[in-house]
């Protein structure tokens, strides 16, 4: 007896044959990436490059515009390579929560990951000519020798969801001799519309527009 795909709504029920029987390709880390998506409720994964070739499988769930994937092993998890929830752009792309995207065709990764960059580019710009962004590299750097070298940089972290909207965060890097990699400041960035907001861990629904107070 076959195992059906499960799926937890209408809509995820009626679209859920247009996954079937596709490959979803995508590139980073120098590894390419696949998903394949069966009839059976199954999905195969698979990476070549410096990751390594790796075959997994296992099965997975439609929930509204999101796919659950449930592996039978969990190296590919616990190296985050294999990624456990997938946001359906549409029936030929989807995205993982760290804005790589897997496509049928190579030709629309590229254009996503350009605009991606692009966004990603920008927000990194601004925040690195903040004030806020400037007086905390100041005050951090008055606490270490001169001749220290903290690295400070801006670095892009990943998709968080709060209340049912998707944000970007982006962190203040820096690293301690001591202690390592440690984050400075945190923001969170959305696309539409474009904004940029200052973020504390516990406080994440109390937003403070950078961009406003910019002005």
């Amino acid at each position: 007896m076959s195992i059906g795909v499960l799926c937890i709504s209408l809509t995820a029920c009626n679209d859920k044959n247009s996954f079937l029987d596709k490959k979803y390709e995508g590139f980073w880390a120098d590894t390419w990436w696949t998903y394949e998506f069966n009839r059976d409720g199954q999905f195969i994964f698979r990476s070549e490059g410096h990751y390594g070739n790796v075959v997994d499988s296992g099965f997975y769930v439609i929930k509204d515009s999101l796919m659950f994937l449930n592996p039978t092993t969990d190296w590919p998890v616990f190296h985050d390579v294999l990624k456990t929830k997938l946001r359906i752009i549409d029936s030929n792309c989807l995205r993982d929560f760290n804005s790589n995207y897997y496509c049928t065709s190579v030709v629309t990764i590229n254009q996503l990951n350009e605009k991606e960059w692009a966004f990603q580019d920008n927000v990194i710009f601004i925040l690195d000519n903040l004030q806020i962004v400037k007086d905390k590299k100041e005050s951090i750097s008055s606490k270490y020798p001169k001749t220290e070298d903290l690295g400070f940089r801006i670095i892009y972290s990943g998709i968080l969801i709060i209340d049912h909207k998707e944000f970007y965060k982006f962190d203040l890097s820096m690293y301690d001799l001591t202690h390592g990699p440690l984050i400075c400041l945190s923001f969170l960035a959305t696309k539409e519309p474009f904004d940029i907001f200052e973020y504390e861990n516990g406080y994440e629904n109390k937003f403070s527009s950078v961009l406003m107070r910019a002005d």
